[in-house]
């Protein structure tokens, strides 16, 4: 947005000449600035992206040389189209914080989450504007902090979770996994089928350091002696690490809570791996500590 204004200062400000070329004497030596395409920046060079945060992204950019004119202003262009310009529709121009020769980041917000988007470096002088090659990404399908998701049948909550065995709901608990209603809140719940069974969240952004992750579990609620579970979390889900929980419950409800401090920026999963006897979870949550109890009421 402070680009466009420029742009449309600059605009003004050419009208505002244009309106006033009759008042020019003749012969005065005063003649009205011609562009010289020549004197354009050089060297605008469209970067790398420096971070993903599903509807955001840190993207980085350079301009090596201002033409020899004043910069007026440096930036990178996104958009869903493969070709586009600075005067293109449907763009978000996000510019630099300061317009200067040398390397420069901007953090571009509002944007849809796992979706391919192009960008583009540009920068413009009194001359004319020069732009950078056309790079893309696509968005990750990351939840920011604080993220809260109780569960329930054909919910988009659900959706975004991941079962490694079928899921739906099964009023006379014959699935392996299944949607229920138990314990007097809308829940997830997993029976032991003779294998292990993962349930895995959706990655989420820890957007806070005081962030912890809550939930209410309730083991052994459907005949098991035992339950076994583990609980990881992960920013690969192709090594999940050393699990930060790993239990063997007896029968009966509890409830978890695991700091999140040492994940702080970083865009992560939960994993629970149940290995043995029947796990309900439920009123599942990554929010401030100091919130957590009116998330949990």
């Amino acid at each position: 947005m402070k680009t466009l204004y420029k742009l449309l200062a600059v605009f003004c400000a050419v009208c505002f000449l244009a309106a006033c070329e009759q008042e020019i004497e003749p012969n005065s030596g005063v003649t009205d600035y011609v562009p010289d395409p020549s004197k354009i920046p050089t060297g605008v060079t469209t970067g790398e992206l420096l971070d993903n945060l599903g509807t955001s992204v840190i993207l980085a950019s350079s301009v090596s040389g201002d033409g020899g004119s004043v910069l007026l202003d440096n930036g990178v262009i996104v958009s869903e189209a493969t070709d586009f310009t600075i005067a293109s529709q449907k763009i978000t121009i996000q510019a630099a914080d300061t317009a200067t020769i040398g390397n420069f980041e901007v953090t571009v917000t509002g944007l849809k989450k796992s979706t391919t988007y192009y960008y583009r470096a540009y920068s413009y002088n009194a001359d004319g504007i020069a732009y950078g090659s056309i790079k893309s990404f696509t968005t990750l399908n990351v939840t920011f902090s604080p993220y809260k998701s109780d569960f329930a049948p054909n919910t988009a909550a659900v959706a975004d979770w991941v079962f490694d065995r079928y899921t739906g709901y099964d009023p006379d608990g014959v699935d392996l996994v299944w949607f229920s209603t138990e314990i007097g809140t809308t829940s997830v719940a997993s029976y032991w089928g003779g294998e292990d069974l993962t349930l895995i969240s959706p990655l989420i952004r820890i957007a806070n350091s005081a962030d912890t992750l809550s939930f209410y579990f309730y083991a052994g609620g459907y005949g098991s002696p035992q339950t076994k579970v583990k609980v990881y979390i992960t920013e690969d889900l192709d090594n999940y690490g050393a699990p930060v929980k790993d239990w063997t419950l007896p029968g009966g409800g509890a409830r978890t809570s695991i700091p999140m401090d040492a994940y702080f920026e970083k865009s992560v999963y939960v994993v629970i791996v149940i290995e043995a006897g029947d796990f309900i979870l439920y009123r599942f949550s990554i929010a401030p500590t100091t919130n957590a109890a009116a998330l949990f009421s």
